[in-house]
């Protein structure tokens, strides 16, 4: 399993992560992942399964905790 989106956005981010978390208190701030198309592109073939399934099935959130959910509404519920 990938590391959660909080540990990769320290590592990878870090100059952002650092002013997100100083300008925000430690409740507000929260890192979440998010796969758009559900699965790695590839440039040489095409994405059958995205393409016979649309964007509205294919797509999911990563929780803080590394949880995947396929309801990408969440992202506007979360408080």
């Amino acid at each position: 399993m990938p590391p959660p989106p909080e540990q990769l956005a320290r590592e990878r981010l870090a100059l952002l992560d650092s002013y997100c978390r100083g300008q925000w208190p430690e409740d507000s701030y929260r890192v979440l992942g998010l796969s758009a198309q559900g699965q790695p592109l590839d440039e040489k073939r095409p994405a059958e399964e995205y393409l016979n399934n649309g964007p509205e099935r294919m797509g999911w959130l990563v929780l803080p905790d590394g949880e995947r959910d396929r309801d990408l509404t969440r992202l506007a519920a979360l408080d």
